[in-house]
This record gives structure tokens, sequence and C-alpha cells, in this order.
């Protein structure tokens, strides 16, 4: 239905309209007096279409259509007025109406114009606001995705998309709820979350009834759709009863409910609300609105994980501004992008100062070329591992730190962001160690000093035993010598040890640079002179601090001769590997038994002809104890000048592991880099356009045939792009600039020949140096197969669909039943016409996993008023469990009622096998026999009936052949037949018919014979003195035989002649109406000529107010006409008089007047249904004429054989002489057709009315029903 605003000044005019346009039922109308009421009625309600008359009082239409579009673009407005100037028709069109009718013409053509204009308007509005609606929506979906893909804030994005969608879309109220779940019942809960609502609209958000809201208990039929991912939409009227409460609560007309899913789960919805008017979602809308509730949920689960981030970034700030070592992030240029606060004590500079600047404003540069190689690695992205390099302070000051880093890539294969790097204060370790130095090159000069000791010793031992020889006491003599060779032993001792600290001496001296003071005593042992020029000063008590120095390190140190390999010395951790080494050959100590020279010995390695060659270092595994180690020896000059191999071994055991460990994901990597089907590559763009492949890595020859070198050769992989796809590679590989990514996917030419699908991602970068050179980062993924597959399964589904859609096309397309149910009787398929004509789904999709029962139940539950709307199954077997018990198909006749009317199915069930012949359900189809039973029953009724027709018509039936002659004859009344029936079969027409009459008969049985049409005649007979009129149909019933079916019309034609009667007298009311209405027409004229032509005006006045009076009486007597227009149309009946009685004075007024109907209920008379005037004209009479009337009385009376109504009030009554007089037409102080007209009613049908009351005492009218035209109930 169109609604309609009518805006005009003329209340007889609106009033026209409202009910010509609502007339039609097409339309709903308000209206409004004037421009201004009616802006205000389009604040509160939108119409379809507007109408305005050009000429009111506070505007006219042009202003009023100005403001309107102001607000309202869309809907249609009519100018509909009766000025007709071009110029404003202009304006009006211009202005923005769609229609401009001008008044004056034929109200109904008017009229109908006007109602062709306000459809063509409403319609061609539908159509452009439908598009002009879809754009904005696209335009604004666009504009909401925009926002959620750039706003930090999920929160504000979404309530900004609720703005930008809400005039969009031209809701009420649009909100967002959010699923959760209660923390102690673990109920599932709703809480509304934002909110947008149009002006006028009271907003909810504040609403507590809306907040942890069991929506699953509360509307269960929504929670379902949208918990499974479907939209709830639909006018709120047809929703289930405890939803539609709680949507009218709200003022909620129609509603779309629209899910959001985030990570694959139920998050809540977005709802969409219309408070004024019902409206109807397209499917476009809806999938539009889907789209965007899918871009909700992803922005919602976007930010999830950007907090997520957040939390772990904060914690990793924390974590690195807390940490108690340096750490400084650089970018691929070298300039520092963050320093944490030990840094910053570290350097004595904030970090804002360091931020930014260059790497070297932090490293002390010592070595330039060892700096240059650092940064070098550094900006390729190689790790530092324990890489020293000073740190200056701020105030000049420079510690020592050792350096860990770490390159930072923004994905797994992606390019260089950032490097990462935490150093170890070990300013504290490095002088610890000068001090360690320091006391080490005291330890030597300790040695030295005990080296110069013992031969000083030995010299005076030599001189007392020279002179001991001299003594003669051999007693005395022997024990001098004796006591010199005990000195002498321990001298000799005291050597050995020397021999052995002075290897090591030799050894810190070579290889730790120890240098001696030049103030040590020099050595005058020539044995010795080598060891001691090395190592001035050393004394016995160094020795023995230099041997506990070298015993407690954790490294193997031994002394070997190189002519004899003969083991000198061995430290504490070599004595606890080897046992008693000292003095043994060292092949036979250090590989476990062997008893020659080693084949592998590197003596030879170490000396040449010139001398010591400098450290020689390797690795082995020593037999011993299975360990591996990192062996550095050299030859150093012993004592006696001679040289010796001084040899440390490293345990390097965990780091040999850990390389095993290296070497073995090594290789696991080549090997699965040798499978896996892609390939990375880096490449530079010069200036002028050239490209160079400076990199490639991955499966290169086992997707494209050519092998890295080849492609470098061809500059760029360009080369092998197949033709087609030159654009798409230009695009998003070499037309990227620096900053961008892309990917994409193209087609390659094999070195075979072969087209490869690849799928390339890309990364441009702006190279620092040179100046304008780009680099590219990309990797290329072989996804050949993929895409065959890909297409092979896309192109398997769309035979699937197809196949499916034909199928479900052909299931729908078919009035029949079919479904399919599993073994739990849950329904499988189902096409339409079992949604529709028995379940009552929604669509075929709603039935698939509920059984009969649910939909039974919910229609038995939406109409709890009708037990017998949905009875369907109550009474039937239950067929799916007899099917799958018979395992075999069988048939079924099924009924019950279905949305409250009878269904008679024809049902045919089988099992459901699958592929390997096991029951999984059962299908069945189900034809709709109920016309088909229907008419087996009617037929059986009809059989019944006729039979009983035959028996019970008052017709009497004849069969005749071609001569005219009786051959059966079947009659209900034998008083009609004009002899007994016995008496007519076998004689003719002529035989007992009247010869007019025979011969006519005779006539029509030839003629039906002969054309097959039915023929049809009257005639009249005298039988039992009576006339009585017959009708006579005579049909052929069998090739020379006819049945005339003969009818008693004497009734008829006596009620055709009282018929007749009556229109003579409604014509004769006709023309004394239309006599009278002349008269007062002319009277009318008469009055404006006199009042044109006086310039009295008491007397124009007078002339007036005639001339008024005149129009109420012309107004009044076709009220008259109109009230009995109907007068003698309706047919005569047996009617109760009593409620028609009651009903005329329910319809008359009769203030302070009390009515007794006395009238018996079960009398009634046989009369026309208009006599209700007679009586409403006798109450009117009684009002107007009776002055002082207190009660009415109506009853009924017999006097011989007839019924009296008698009709009496206490009013004045009426004088003799006027009795018959009030009767006549034109009598009285109105126009005396009252009275006139309810006396012609009566006569009608045999009825008489008279007054025949007492004056001063009331009326008292009295209406005679004659015998046979009245009776009570009982008698009936």
């Amino acid at each position: 239905m169109i609604s309609i605003l009518l805006v005009d000044d003329d209340p007889a005019l609106l009033e026209a309209c409202r009910l010509y346009l609502e007339d039609t039922g097409e339309y709903a109308v308000d209206t409004s007096l004037s421009a201004t009421e009616a802006l205000i009625r389009l604040q509160q309600k939108s119409y379809d279409a507007i109408i305005a008359d050009y000429e009111m009082p506070d505007m006219n239409a042009l202003q009023f259509l100005s403001i309107f579009r102001r607000c309202d673009p869309f809907t249609p407005f009519i100018v509909f007025t009766g000025r007709g100037r071009e110029d404003v028709v202009i304006q009006a069109l211009e202005g923005g109406a769609d229609y401009y009718l001008q008044k004056g013409e034929d109200p109904k053509t008017q009229f109908e114009a006007l109602r062709d204009r306000i459809a063509g308007a409403v319609a061609r509005r539908k159509l452009e606001n439908a598009h002009v609606r879809k754009d904005r929506l696209l335009a604004a979906i666009a504009e909401c995705t925009r926002i959620l893909l750039m706003e930090k804030e999920v929160n504000q994005a979404i309530q900004q998309v609720l703005d930008i969608i809400g005039p969009a879309t031209n809701q009420d109220r649009i909100y967002i709820f959010q699923a959760h779940t209660d923390p102690k019942t673990h109920e599932l809960l709703v809480s509304q979350r934002f909110e947008w609502t149009n002006k006028g609209v009271d907003s909810q958000l504040d609403n507590p009834d809306l907040q942890n809201m069991p929506f699953q208990i509360v509307a269960p039929y929504s929670f379902d759709l949208l918990h499974r991912g479907k939209m709830v939409s639909g006018l709120v009227k047809n929703h289930p009863e405890s939803e539609r409460e709680i949507l009218a609560a709200q003022g909620i007309i129609s509603i779309l409910l629209v899910p959001i899913i985030v990570d694959r789960k139920f998050w809540g919805f977005i709802g969409f609300d219309n408070c004024r008017t019902e409206y109807e979602w397209n499917k476009g809308e809806k999938e539009t609105l889907l789209t965007l509730a899918n871009s909700i949920g992803s922005a919602i689960a976007r930010a999830s994980v950007e907090d997520d981030l957040r939390k772990t970034n904060e914690y990793l700030e924390n974590l690195i501004t807390n940490a108690s070592g340096p750490i400084i992030v650089w970018d691929p240029e070298l300039h520092i992008t963050g320093v944490n606060r030990a840094c910053e004590i570290l350097t004595g500079c904030p970090a804002h100062d360091l931020i930014g600047k260059d790497l070297s404003v932090i490293f002390h540069q010592q070595d330039q070329e060892r700096w240059a190689c650092l940064m070098k690695s550094a900006f390729n992205g190689e790790r530092w591992d324990m890489v020293d390099i000073p740190v200056r302070h701020r105030d000049g000051s420079v510690k020592y730190i050792l350096w860990n880093s770490s390159p930072i890539y923004s994905t797994a294969g992606g390019p260089l962001v950032a490097t990462i790097a935490q150093g170890l204060d070990i300013t504290e370790k490095l002088r610890l160690e000068e001090e360690k130095d320091a006391a080490i090159k005291q330890i030597k000069v300790n040695f030295a000093q005990q080296a110069v000791l013992n031969d000083g010793i030995r010299n005076p031992l030599a001189v007392i035993t020279g002179y001991a020889e001299l003594i003669p006491e051999k007693q005395i003599r022997e024990m001098i010598v004796q006591q010199v060779s005990q000195i002498d032993s321990m001298v000799t001792q005291l050597d050995r040890r020397w021999n052995e600290s002075e290897s090591i001496l030799q050894y810190l001296q070579k290889h730790h640079n120890i240098h001696m003071d030049e103030s040590c005593p020099a050595i005058t042992s020539p044995e010795k002179a080598p060891f001691v020029s090395a190592v001035p000063g050393l004394h016995d008590k160094g020795i023995e601090e230099l041997i506990l120095v070298l015993d407690t390190l954790d490294i193997l140190i031994y002394i070997i001769d190189l002519e004899s390999h003969e083991l000198i010395y061995g430290n504490q951790k070599a004595r606890e590997l080897y046992g008693d080494m000292v003095g043994k050959p060292c092949y036979q100590v250090l590989q476990k038994g062997q008893t020659s020279p080693c084949p592998f010995c590197t003596n030879r390695q170490l000396t040449d002809s010139k001398g010591p060659l400098g450290t020689h270092v390797w690795e082995r595994k020593n037999p011993i104890d299975g360990r591996w180690y990192e062996c550095h020896a050299r030859a150093i000059p012993w004592i006696n000048g001679r040289l010796v191999r001084l040899e440390m071994a490293v345990d390097i055991s965990g780091r040999k592991h850990a390389e095993e460990i290296l070497l073995h994901n090594e290789e696991r990597y080549r090997q699965i880099s040798s499978l896996t089907s892609d390939f990375a590559f880096s490449c530079v763009r010069y200036p002028d356009g050239m490209f160079h492949i400076d990199w490639m890595a991955g499966a290169v020859e086992p997707i494209t045939g050519y092998t890295i070198d080849e492609l470098k050769e061809k500059q760029c992989w360009r080369a092998i792009v197949i033709d087609e796809d030159l654009p798409v590679f230009d695009q998003y590989v070499t037309g990227l600039v620096p900053g961008q990514s892309a990917t994409c996917e193209l087609w390659i030419r094999h070195k075979n020949g072969d087209r490869i699908r690849i799928s390339c991602k890309t990364r441009c970068e702006q190279s620092e140096s040179p100046a304008g050179v780009i680099r590219l980062y990309g990797g290329c993924d072989d996804i050949t197969q993929t895409w065959q597959v890909q297409k092979a399964l896309t192109e398997r589904e769309e035979r699937y669909h197809s196949f499916s859609s034909m199928i479900r096309m052909m299931c729908d397309t078919v009035p029949d039943m079919i479904w399919a149910k599993d073994l739990e009787k849950k329904y499988l398929f189902a096409n339409k016409a079992l949604c529709e004509d028995l379940l009552n789904a929604r669509d075929p999709s709603e039935p698939i996993g509920k059984t009969d029962l649910f939909f039974a139940e919910r229609e038995k539950r939406e109409h709890p008023e009708n037990p017998e709307w949905h009875t369907f199954g109550d009474i039937c077997r239950d067929t799916d469990q007899i099917t799958m018990d018979a395992g075999e198909p069988r048939q079924f006749d099924e009924y019950g009622n279905v949305k409250g009317k009878f269904l008679y199915l024809d049902v045919h069930k089988a099992p459901f096998l699958n592929t390997k012949g096991e029951m999984i359900g059962t299908v069945g189809s189900a034809r709709d026999v109920t016309r088909q039973k229907e008419a087996e029953v009617v037929l059986k009724q009809n059989e019944e009936r006729f039979r009983a027709i035959v028996n019970a018509i008052p017709d009497i039936l004849f069969t005749l052949d071609e001569n005219g002659v009786y051959l059966t004859c079947h009659v209900n009344d034998p008083a009609l037949l004009i002899s007994p029936e016995e008496e007519l079969i076998g004689k003719s027409l002529h035989d007992l018919l009247p010869e007019p009459v025979a011969t006519r008969g005779l006539s029509a049985i030839q003629k039906t014979l002969r054309t097959g049409k039915m023929q049809f005649f009257e005639y009249f007979l005298d039988i039992q003195n009576k006339k009585l009129w017959f009708e006579a149909r005579i049909i052929r019933s069998a090739p020379r035989e006819v049945l005339a079916i003969i009818r008693d019309i004497t009734e008829e034609r006596y009620n055709e002649e009282a018929l007749r009667q009556s229109n003579v007298k409604l014509r004769l009311l006709t023309s004394l109406t239309r006599h009278d209405i002349y008269n007062k027409i002319s009277a009318v004229d008469m009055f404006h000529n006199l009042a044109l032509q006086s310039s009295d005006p008491e007397k124009i006045h007078e002339y007036v107010e005639n001339a008024r009076i005149a129009g109420e009486q012309i107004e009044k007597i076709i009220s008259f006409t109109r009230e009995y227009e109907n007068f003698g149309i309706y047919g005569t009946g047996w009617l109760a008089i009593q409620p028609i009685v009651e009903s005329a004075c329910e319809e008359v007024e009769c203030p302070g007047i009390t009515f007794y109907n006395e009238i018996p209920q079960t009398l009634e008379i046989l009369t026309d249904p208009i006599i209700r005037k007679v009586f409403t004209t006798l109450l009117e009479n009684s009002i107007r004429h009776g002055e002082q009337v207190t009660q009415i009385r109506v009853r009924a009376d017999r006097s011989n054989g007839d019924c009296i109504i008698v009709y009496e009030d206490d009013g004045i009554g009426i004088v003799g002489e006027d009795k018959e007089m009030i009767f006549e037409h034109g009598y009285g102080k109105h126009t005396g057709i009252g009275l006139f007209l309810a006396r012609e009613i009566l006569s009608i049908t045999g009825l008489s009315i008279r007054e025949c009351g007492t004056y001063q005492h009331g009326v008292r009218f009295e209406i005679t029903v004659p015998t046979g035209k009245w009776r009570y109930g009982e008698d009936t």
C-alpha cells in the first residue's frame, strides 16, 4: 500500500481526494491543512509521495518543496493546483517536483490522472532510490573498509563506521552487540557496545536490559541463525512472539541482524532497526552488509593481534631498557634507531642525542681497516660473535666491550630492516689481565734469578770439592764430599725444574709478548745462557709460581724434543690425562702406546733451514679421552740452545659437536632446498633502467631449467616470462618503487619449453649508495601443480555445482514433495514443494538437520488458538521406521491438517543406501492427492446427492422419445400432473396436453435432437381449477431421447408482477424527487438573482438565507434518495421483525424517550428488508412532531387471522383531518416523503398502514400483515 501525504487548505477538497484515493484500496492517505503542519508531520513519519496545492496561506508549494528537498531528495512530490501558468510549472519541475497536475477538469478524469501520476512517480522513484541507495551503500562500505584498515584504535574505527553506514542505509538505529561468557555460570551473554541513532530516535546504549542479556534464552530464533553465521531479517510482526515483544518494546518495526565472525567464531552481531516504516532488505544489500560485518570482524581480529603484539613489544622494550648490558639497534644504513639505558650510561649520552646518528659516534675506531671490515659485515646483515669494539664515553674515556649482533628481517627471507647488538663490558676484565701479565713478568724474573742462583751454588761447590781433596783425613774428606754431593744433587733437581720452567717461559715470551728487564743479572753458565738471557732475574720462587700458574690452566701444555720426541714437560692438566709423561716418547704417550713416530707428525712443519716457522694450528681427536682438541704448536729454543716443540691443546669438543649439528642442518637444508619448489633472488636496478641479478638461491634450476649463472647472465629473469604476462611482471616486480611490496602470479617459460606457473613476492628498497640505485628482493614459488589442481578442482566444483543446481532446480520445479533423511529421521534434503506445502519452512535449507516433529511443534506453538492448525502426522504411522525395517520401497497414505487445511498425500518411501550398500537413511516423495480424494468423496457424495436431489427436487422429470411419447416420470407433488403418473407412461403429448402446448413441446423435442442444444419455453395448464405456469427445459439424454425438466413457476410469475408494480412505484418516487429538486434549484436561482439585483444589505441577507435553506432541502432530498436507492431491489423473504425494530431504534437517537419493543422474537413476516426504513420513519416522526414524547411502544396483535403491528407514542398525536393526508406526497412540515414512501414500501408485499390514534394522546400506527404473510418460528 502506497502512503500519501495530501496538503491543501480546502478541507472539503482534502476529504474528497482522501476518500477517492483510499477507495481504490491502494493508498493510505494522511492530510494536512498547511505546509507548516505537513513539515512537522514529515519529521515524524515518511511517505511514498507528497501531493500539495500551489496556493496555501503560510507558504506556497514551491517554498514547501524547497524546504522538503533539503532533507529528502527522493520522495516523489506532485503539485496539484488550479494554477496553470507556464512559469509556475517550470519552477515546480526545476525545483524538484515530479509532476504538475492542474485542477478544473472532469473530477473522475482528474482523479484518475492523479492516481496514475502517483503510481508512476512512486515506481520511478523507487527504482531510482534503489540505484542511489545501492551506490551510496557501496561508497559507504568502501569508506568504512578504508577506516577499518587505517584507523589504529578499533573502537573509534567501529563507531566511525556506524556513523557512516547509518545515513547511507537510512535506518533509524544501528548497533553492535558483543557475545561473551559469564565467568560464573558459563552462560552465553550479549551486551550492546556501539550505537548510532537517527534524529528523533531514542538511544538504547544505556538501556540496562541490553547489557549481559542471555541471548540464547531471550531470542532463541535469532541466536540459532546468527550462531550459524546466517542473517536475521524481516518485519518484527513476523518474528516469534517472545522476540517480537522485546523488539516492539524498543519501537522496532523491521530489523536486520548480521553476524560478526572473528577467527571463525561467533563474536557478536550488527543490527539495523527501522522504527518508523516497514523496510524489506534485498539480497544485494544483505550481501553488502555481510561484507561490512566481515570487515569489522577482521578489524577486531587484527586489533587483538596488534594488542598482543603491542604487549609483546612493551615486554621486549622493558626487557631491553632494563637490561644490564648495553644494547644498540641500527638500520641497514648504519644509523642508530634505538639504545637502552645501559648504553646511555656507557656512552654518557642520552638516547635522543644518539638516535639518527651514524654508528661511528659510539664505537672508538682504533684500527680503521678492522673498523671498515666490521661495518661491512654489519651492512650485509652478518652476525658479530664476541667482537671486541671499544666505546667512547662522552668524557673521552674508552670502555672495552665484547659485542654479539643479530640481523632483523621483515619476514622470513625478506630484506634486512635492522640489526640489534648486545655488549658485555670487559674493561675490568682487561685490567685484571694486565695485572696478571705483570705477575707473570715477575714470575719470569724470579725464574731467571733462580737459574743464576743455581749456577752460583755449583761454582762454590766445585771449589769446596777441590779443596776437600787436599784434606788428609779421609773421614773428613768423605764427609765434605758427601755433603757437596747432596748439595749438588739438590741443585741438579733444581736444574731439572728449571729446565721445565725455562721451556714454559720461552713459550710465554714468544706467544704473550713478555720481555725481560735489562737490569736482570747475566747468567754465567754457558749451558743455560739462552734461557737465562730470555728470562733475566728469574729465581727459584719465580719458577715455582710459574709452574703453579701453568698447572691451573684448563688446557693441555707440554714440551717435546724435536729430535728425540722425548716429552720434556707437561702441566697438571696434561699429567691428569696422560699420567707420568716426562722422559717418555711423545708418540708412546700421546698416541696411546705407539712404538714409533707418527706418520702425520708435524715437527717438520715447525722449522726449516732458517729456524722456527711460527705457530702451526690443527685439530685432532684424542684417542685417550675421545675428545676433540685444537692444537697450537711451535718450535722454540730450549736451555741448551736446542729447539723444542711447545704445544698447547684446547678442548673444542663442544664446538665440534655444534659444528657437526650445523653441518647436519646445512646438509638437511641443502637436501630440503633441492626438494622445495621455491627460490629467492636479489637484483639491482640502475638509473639507466638496466637490471642485474647479484644473488639467487633455492630451487632455481628445477623451476626454470636454468642454472643460477645462466640466469645471472640474462641480467633479469624477465627474459623467461611469457609475453602475455610481461605487463604483470613490469607492474608488480620491476615496476615497484622504494617502500612498495607486491605479490603476483605469472607464467614463465622453462628451458625445455614448458610453461611454469609461479607466485612471486617482491619488495623494493632504495639503495644508500650509489645514488639512484634501487634494489629488489623477491621470492618465487612453483605453484604449477597447485594451480593445475586448483583449476581442476574449480572445474570439478563448477560441474558439481551445475549438476547440484540442476538437481535442485528439477526437484524445486516439480509439484511433488521430495526429500531425504538420515537414520535419525533428520532431513538431509528437502525440495521447495515440501517446504512450502508441508513443513512451512522459510527456505529449502532450513529443514536440514531437523525432524518433522520440529516443524509440527513450531506450527502448533505459533497457533495455540487453533488446535486443528497442524495435525499432520498425529494420526499417521511412523512410516520412516517401517520403511527402514522393511528394507524395501513402500507406499503410504498420509493425511492431516496443514496451515488449517486438510492435506492428503500419496507417499512413496525407499531405503537410502551408500555406495557400499549400507542403509544411511530414507528417501521419499509425496504427491498432493487432496483434490483427487476430495473428488472421489465428492463423486460419491454427488451420487448420493443426485439420488437425494432427484428425490427431493420439486421439478417434474420426464424422459420422452423422438415422437413425444412419455418413457419415464419422476414427480414429488402429483398434484402438478395433468394425469396420474401411471396413466402417463406410453402416451404422447397430443394424448394429454392441449394442442398448442403439445405441438410446441414436440417441436422443441425434435429441435433438441437435431441441434443438440437445450430448448426452453413456458406454458400454463388448468389443473384442478387452478391456472399453473410451468417452465420446460428440453435436453438430449440419448440419441433418440430427451430429458424434460418441468418447473412450477406460478409463484415467480406472481412475484414478477409484484416487482413490475414496485418498479412503477419507484419510477413515481424518482419523478417526484426530481420535480422537488428542480423546484428548489429554481428557488435558489431566484434568490441569487434577487440578491444580485438588490443593494439593500438586509434584503441580500434574507435572499441568501432563503437560498441556503433551499440548498439544505435539496441536500435532504438527495440524502433521502440515497437512503432508498435500493428500494424494491432485494428479494422478499421471511424476516424476524423483532430485531428489525430493535435495529431501527438503535439507528435513531431518542434522547429522553423510553422505548418498549414487545414484538415476539419468533414472529416472522414475508416482506422486503427495506421495511426497516418504515420503523425509522415512524421513530423520526415521533421525535420531530410528537413534541412531548416520553414513551414509544411497539407490539403485535391478531385480528381476523391478520397480524397487526402496533406503533404508539404518548406525544401530541395527529388531528383527525390529517390522518390520511400524512400519507400523501408533499404533506407536512418537511417534505412528507417519509410516510408516503413508508406506505409504498409496505404495499409492495401486500402490507398496509394507517393512523388511528387520538389527538392529544399520541399516535397509533397499525401495520396490517395479511394471513399467509406472517408466522411464528415454531410453526416453521
